[in-house]
């Protein structure tokens, strides 16, 4: 199995608040950086298992090393940092209108607990009823920044996973390899993520009427460069960690026969690696 393949299956049961919280109303960017990066470790961690067990099995043996690494980058601290350094290129102006406050109230209304299942009824119900054209199209111009953000995230970790256990190759030939997984799973992405964020969105402003909806669909689109800037800085930062990552080497082989000497009892669980035996 290969990681990619592995990898398909994380998006089919993507638990719908967990992808949310990266949609949340912006209030101003060091806010928003912080709710990106409240993401990191819960998708992280939603991703590592697969991440490995899409390895030949001789070298999930050996990536410690490297997923040790990885649980101490793919956290806030030094994510917000990273993010933290580009400048804002919107004016405060944009960031400062009341209705982001309004916005961040109906969003966090829309993501408590009690209002998990009815969401969830309301996601499936667009999935066979056609939405209103008007307000489907406010929604979509309305969604653009946070899917972006959501993207660069779920791209970063695709890459990660798909270079975890790659050794002895040049940089150039493991990023290519890093883009073709990507590539192959891209658009599927794209599309989870625009069927779901737009489904909150309809679901949380489904009581407010179009001429606000266009006002606050304003809002987020004077911030949109901003968002771009921002899932460029996303792309940068897992591309140095792939970097510190592979400078980490993959541990040392144990074969069966060592295995078997320091051990006798316990039978190998897993064949000799023969390109390790000495």
């Amino acid at each position: 199995m290969t990681t990619a393949a592995s990898c398909s299956r994380i998006l089919c049961p993507l638990v719908v608040a967990q992808l949310l919280c990266v949609s949340m109303s912006w209030a101003n960017p060091q806010v928003k950086i912080q709710q990106v990066a409240s993401q990191l470790a819960p998708l992280w961690q939603t991703y590592q298992p697969l991440c490995v067990m899409g390895l030949q099995v001789d070298i999930q043996l050996r990536v410690a090393p490297r997923i040790q690494l990885l649980n101490e980058f793919l956290t806030p601290p030094p994510f917000i940092e990273h993010l933290s350094q580009r400048p804002s290129v919107i004016p405060d102006e944009y960031w400062q209108h009341a209705l982001w406050n309004k916005q961040a109230e109906l969003e966090a209304n829309a993501l408590e607990a009690q209002q998990r299942e009815t969401f969830r009824e309301y996601y499936f119900k667009l999935q066979t009823h056609q939405a209103n054209p008007v307000r489907a199209q406010l929604v979509h111009r309305m969604q653009q920044a946070a899917t972006q953000l959501n993207a660069a995230l779920r791209e970063g970790l695709w890459k990660t996973c798909a270079t975890l256990g790659l050794e002895n190759m040049a940089l150039e030939q493991i990023e290519a390899v890093a883009e073709h997984r990507w590539n192959m799973q891209k658009d599927r992405v794209q599309w989870q993520l625009e069927q779901t964020i737009a489904a909150f969105y309809f679901y949380t402003y489904r009581h407010v009427n179009n001429q606000e909806l266009e006002e606050m669909t304003l809002l987020h689109e004077a911030v949109q460069p901003w968002a771009e800037d921002m899932a460029e800085g996303i792309r940068e930062y897992f591309a140095q960690l792939r970097l510190v990552m592979l400078s980490h080497a993959l541990a040392k082989p144990v074969n069966a026969f060592s295995r078997r000497r320091i051990s006798p009892s316990v039978a190998s669980p897993f064949p000799a690696n023969p390109r390790s035996t000495p």
